[in-house]
């Protein structure tokens, strides 16, 4: 995750893509509370939407929507992304 956030800062947006996409699924594994992985989940998705990796936004959404209440497309930091891949 560490090497995601140092690929985004520097605007290799793909390469954080591809650094977190495995660890993704186990990310619970890592620890921290809800909100911490949630900010990973956003970082996750600003640099696939960054990167036009569209699919794997699209993957993010589907996992965070089916673990929340509210939709992707009305929670703050995921609204915006939800509703460019919905084209």
């Amino acid at each position: 995750m560490a090497e995601a956030v140092l690929k985004h800062a520097r605007g290799d947006h793909a390469g954080a893509v591809a650094a977190m996409r495995p660890a993704l699924q186990g990310m619970y594994q890592l620890g921290g509370s809800h909100a911490q992985q949630d900010v990973f989940e956003q970082l996750f998705l600003h640099a696939a939407m960054k990167a036009g990796q569209t699919g794997d936004a699209r993957m993010l959404l589907e996992r965070v929507a089916g673990r929340h209440p509210v939709p992707p497309e009305r929670r703050v930091g995921y609204a915006e992304a939800a509703r460019s891949v919905a084209h």
